[in-house]
């Protein structure tokens, strides 16, 4: 299980057997939604206050890109199109932020 820690600015993975929080990976940021890729491979949470999205790869636990938004779009909330490869923003206007080539390069359109 993976949720929000949203005063700690950080996701934490929990044990469901074990009925305990296991690890908690630093976003850096207060984070404001959680949600899954439509595969469930990943995880995507925004820090408004930042213009960040963070992709979470859920079998590594850890962030494989930081999407960089524009100034001030305070993006919430963030929507997955297909498995880890197009990313929609609520608050961009419907802008759709693709990220390609394994995680190396993101570009707004």
């Amino acid at each position: 299980m993976v949720y929000a820690l949203q005063n700690s600015g950080a996701v934490g993975f929990a044990e469901l057997a074990a009925q305990k929080g296991v690890k908690q990976v630093p976003l850096g940021g207060k984070l404001v939604s959680l949600t899954l890729s439509n595969g469930g491979g990943y995880a995507h949470s925004s820090a408004q206050e930042q213009d960040k999205i963070f992709v979470i790869s859920l079998a590594e636990q850890k962030v494989v890109p930081v999407v960089e938004t524009p100034k001030g779009s305070g993006p919430d909330p963030v929507i997955a199109l297909q498995e880890c490869r197009s990313i929609w923003v609520g608050n961009l206007a419907l802008v759709q932020i693709r990220v390609r080539a394994k995680f190396h390069r993101a570009a707004a359109y």
